[in-house]
């Protein structure tokens, strides 16, 4: 594609580049997503934290946690992260049970003044969860509203689901029954 653009005199900028890897994503092709990201220094265009989201999520979309992290990395060396990109390597993280590195990668966002969103805590909140650290779980849900950072349902089932793995009924069902107050759509098949 690349190449018939170059042919056709047109100059591929970085949001070519951004297109091209959320094809690649899309189709799960991190590998050539990365690829992509990489071959922009040499074609003289200058990363954005716009390509790196793109590639750090293409890494979650392919469980590459470990590659998401490196670009990661690249990021903060070259650009400045945004809530995306700490949300999409937080989530490659989740998705590997890797919870520590989540909630380390989590807790730095403060330090750099990014302020977590719906998804960041999400994803932590899931990865606490899975990792069966249900106390985290529900202590960073009271954080996110705390934070005033309004739970969705992806939030509120990803608390639930902790605290029912680890038999705090009580506590799912004070979550489950707030739900509706939150103006958030329960599953009318959950019931305490």
């Amino acid at each position: 594609m690349f190449k018939v653009m170059q042919k056709a005199g047109v100059k591929l900028e970085a949001q070519h580049y951004t297109m091209g890897m959320s094809s690649l994503a899309r189709s799960k092709f991190w590998s050539d997503a990365c690829r992509l990201l990489d071959q922009m220094p040499k074609a003289t265009v200058q990363r954005n934290i716009i390509n790196f989201n793109t590639a750090i999520s293409s890494c979650e979309k392919g469980n590459q946690w470990q590659q998401a992290i490196d670009l990661f990395g690249s990021a903060c060396e070259e650009t400045h992260p945004d809530v995306i990109t700490y949300s999409a390597v937080i989530s490659a993280c989740e998705k590997a049970l890797r919870w520590q590195q989540a909630f380390s990668l989590f807790f730095s966002m403060a330090q750099v003044k990014v302020l977590p969103n719906v998804i960041s805590y999400s994803a932590v909140i899931s990865s606490s969860g899975k990792a069966e650290q249900w106390q985290l779980s529900l202590a960073t849900f009271e954080a996110m509203l705390h934070a005033k950072v309004r739970p969705n349902v992806v939030a509120y089932n990803a608390t639930i689901s902790s605290c029912e793995k680890a038999g705090a009924w009580q506590q799912a069902c004070h979550i489950l029954e707030d739900m509706p107050k939150a103006k958030v759509k329960r599953d009318p098949r959950i019931n305490c």
